[in-house]
C-alpha cells in the first residue's frame, strides 16, 4: 500500500511539472538561430561637424545561436558612412568623409524566458512566446577610413589626405523583441555599440 501510495504522489508532482512546463512559453529555445539586420541610431564619435553634408545611419547584421534555452552567442558587423563640411574656422572648405567598418562576437541573456520558468503561472500577459527581453555584451574590432579634401588657399590646387585607424571596442546592451508569428519579429536595443546608442531591425528565427 504505501508502495502504491507513493508511486501516485510520485505521478502526481510528474504530472504538476509537465503541466508547469507546458503553461512556459518561450521566446527562445536551444538551437534557435537568430538573424538580425538591424539600423543604428544615435551616433558618437562625430568630429566637429558644422556644415553636415549628408549621414547615413550605420546599418548592421547579427547573428546569435541559441545555446541554451536562455542563452544565445553570435557575430555581427556593421557599416557607416558620414561626411560633412567644415569651412568655419579657415578660408577653404574641409570636406571630411569618415567610413567605418566592424566585425565582433555578441552575447545575449533572455531574462524573461528565465522568468516565465521561474514564476511559472506568475507572469501573467508576460507568458507569452511573443515576447523576449534580453540583455547582453559584444567585442569586436572597428576600421576607420578617414579622408579629408581642401582646396589650396587663393588657388584651385586640390589636395587630398587619407588616414587609417583602427581600435578594438566593448559594449553593452539591453533589448527588446516582440514577435509577428513564430519566426518574424522586431526588435529595439538600446546601449553602447561600436556607431551608436540604439539599434531598431528585424529578427528571423530558424
Amino acid at each position: 500500500m504505501n508502495y502504491l501510495k507513493n508511486a501516485l504522489v510520485l505521478l502526481l508532482i510528474f504530472s504538476a511539472s509537465s503541466t508547469t512546463l507546458a503553461q512556459s512559453a518561450p521566446s527562445i529555445e536551444k538551437g534557435n538561430v537568430l538573424i538580425n539586420p538591424s539600423i543604428t541610431l544615435g551616433w558618437y564619435d562625430y568630429g566637429y561637424s558644422w556644415d553636415v553634408v549628408n549621414i547615413i545611419p550605420p546599418v548592421a547584421l547579427n547573428f546569435e545561436y541559441a545555446s541554451t534555452d536562455y542563452l544565445s552567442f553570435g557575430l555581427e558587423a556593421e557599416y557607416g558612412l558620414r561626411r560633412y563640411k567644415d569651412g568655419l574656422f579657415t578660408a577653404s572648405d574641409y570636406l571630411y568623409k569618415y567610413e567605418y567598418k566592424t566585425v565582433g562576437f555578441r552575447g545575449s541573456f533572455h531574462y524573461l524566458d528565465f522568468l516565465k520558468n521561474l514564476l511559472e503561472d506568475k507572469m501573467g500577459g508576460l507568458n507569452s512566446d511573443k515576447l523576449d527581453f534580453y540583455v547582453g555584451a559584444s567585442t569586436g574590432l572597428l576600421w576607420i577610413n578617414t579622408t579629408e579634401k581642401w582646396d589650396q588657399t587663393g588657388t584651385n590646387e586640390q589636395h587630398e589626405r587619407k588616414t587609417f585607424d583602427s581600435s578594438w571596442r566593448f559594449g553593452y546592451f539591453a533589448g527588446f523583441r516582440y514577435y509577428f508569428s513564430d519566426q518574424l519579429g522586431a526588435f529595439l536595443e538600446t546601449g553602447r555599440n561600436p556607431l551608436g546608442w540604439a539599434k531598431v531591425g528585424l529578427t528571423l528565427k530558424i
